[in-house]
């Protein structure tokens, strides 16, 4: 057994199979490599594709597995795992369910500092959705072309995760649509408050940069998409305002109330832009070797601003919604953007996970 514990430090979870024979798997899940205990000790073979399991990295360390016909799935306390993609979803015999929300996450980190910070660019598909990383004031992750089972993964070792997409739609919009729906006369409502939800009018007040109308916009189609990705974070019904540790960020409305830049860096020729931006960044957070990825990428330069944004929400150095808007924000969502300058960031490094 000495052996097992052993291999089982060097190449991932122990497991047994459906003889009872004790299986290490190997943490390289393409070859998906297992050695059985037997008499004459550790035999090596191919693990067939029915029970192959994902590597280490895919794993949560240090929990017990069992295999099961079919597949070997790795359990917590009675709940078996799957795992499609590189993400992760819970589900229970005979129906799918969704992960617990990210801030009750009972998943053992594997990292030393202080919070872990996702910041998400959400797009209504996965080809232009990039995820940023920040543990601490450190960038350790960017990646483009994330799935909701990736930004799910990562979520549950992350404290807080924000979302450049609107979380909900405005009030107005809501009950003239339902009335029409029942055919109903709808209620009385100006344009604006159709299109524009109280959120977007603080933000334009804090930064003067109006954000694209959820209801009016094609960015409602990137909604679509949080809104079910939202209920996967935090669960059905969760606050859009914040306060179930999902936070609806700008990074444009951030750029903006930093004054770091006088056009837009979101287009082709924007390189410049970009570059100054990720310069006033880097001298408040270290974002090790992944400056030029940000300066070549307006996506992925928004997935840290988010990151960065939640942050200061979580340290309470951004807008929040006053005592008379804290049920409609939780409606409607809410969006953080900082109050403060961008030196605000180095309470990055300070934060309590």
């Amino acid at each position: 057994m000495a052996e097992i514990v052993d291999l089982v430090g060097r190449d991932g979870a122990a497991m047994a199979d459906l003889e009872g024979r004790h299986v290490a798997v190997c943490r390289n899940p393409v070859r998906s490599v297992r050695r059985r205990w037997s008499s004459s000790g550790f035999r090596t073979s191919t693990a067939p594709p029915s029970l192959r399991v994902a590597g280490r990295s895919h794993r949560i360390p240090g929990r017990s597995a069992t295999c099961r016909p079919g597949r070997c799935r790795p359990t917590v306390r009675s709940r078996r795992q799957s795992y499609r993609r590189g993400g992760m979803m819970l589900r229970r015999p005979g129906r799918r369910r969704a992960p617990p929300p990210i801030m009750r996450s009972a998943r053992p980190r594997d990292h030393d500092l202080r919070m872990r910070l996702l910041g998400v660019d959400l797009a209504s598909q996965p080809k232009n959705t990039s995820v940023a990383v920040l543990d601490g004031a450190k960038l350790v992750h960017l990646a483009s072309e994330a799935d909701d089972d990736a930004i799910v993964d990562l979520a549950a070792d992350s404290a807080v995760v924000g979302i450049d997409a609107p979380l909900g739609w405005p009030d107005a919009f809501i009950d003239v649509v339902t009335a029409h729906h029942r055919g109903e006369s709808p209620p009385p409502a100006t344009p604006k408050d159709l299109q524009l939800r109280r959120t977007d009018h603080i933000v334009a007040e804090h930064s003067g940069k109006r954000p694209l109308s959820v209801s009016t916009d094609r960015i409602g189609v990137v909604a679509l998409r949080a809104i079910r990705l939202l209920e996967r974070l935090a669960g059905a019904g969760a606050d859009r305002s914040g306060s179930a540790g999902v936070y609806e960020t700008y990074p444009g409305g951030a750029v903006a109330a930093w004054t770091l830049v006088d056009r837009s860096y979101k287009r082709a020729d924007s390189g410049p832009e970009r570059a100054a931006i990720v310069a006033a960044l880097g001298r408040h957070l270290d974002l090790g070797g992944f400056t030029e990825q940000m300066a070549a990428s307006d996506d992925d330069l928004d997935a840290v601003l988010c990151a960065a944004i939640v942050g200061l929400a979580a340290a309470g150095r951004t807008h929040a919604p006053e005592e008379s808007d804290t049920a409609q924000a939780a409606r409607e969502g809410w969006i953080h953007i900082p109050r403060g300058p961008i030196e605000d960031l180095a309470v990055l490094a300070t934060l309590d996970g």
